[in-house]
């Protein structure tokens, strides 16, 4: 931990990352996984993968994870988003559905502090009846997390 003259503290090993989602992915219906796997950056570890999207508790405590995704318009009349842990659906993760909005794309945003103990993983996953896709630029969406003790 180091303290500044001005009294801020600041923890340099705690855990932290931002990642962008892909752009342009095509995603089926039913549950599906997204991709988050562009412009990460991260400190404390290397405890994100864009490998496989996912973000591995390095220690036991509170993280609070927050996700935005934007996708293509379409017809959907559920869109849920979520985290899931450990390749499941917790009851204590949140979710928001937003149904299709009559715009160019559909904006879903979802935040939670979530208790993991160590090597638990948490990624990103959305519900929708009909296929859709990430936007194309750059606003597809980030997820992002840390610990906060």
């Amino acid at each position: 931990m180091v303290m500044d003259a001005n009294g801020y503290i600041r923890t340099p090993r705690n855990v932290a990352f931002n990642v962008r989602g892909s752009q342009n992915s095509t995603y089926g219906t039913g549950w599906q996984k997204l991709i988050y796997n562009d412009s990460l950056t991260q400190r404390g570890g290397s405890n994100y993968s864009t490998a496989n999207s996912r973000f591995t508790a390095p220690v036991t405590g509170y993280y609070q994870f927050n996700a935005q995704w934007s996708a293509s318009n379409n017809s959907d009349v559920d869109g849920t988003f979520t985290f899931w842990i450990n390749g499941g659906v917790p009851a204590n993760t949140g979710s928001v559905s937003m149904p299709d909005t009559g715009g160019s794309y559909d904006g879903h945003v979802v935040s939670c502090a979530i208790p993991l103990s160590a090597s638990d993983y948490v990624e990103v996953y959305r519900y929708s009846t009909v296929s859709n896709s990430s936007r194309s630029n750059s606003w597809q969406g980030n997820f992002s997390g840390f610990l906060v003790g």
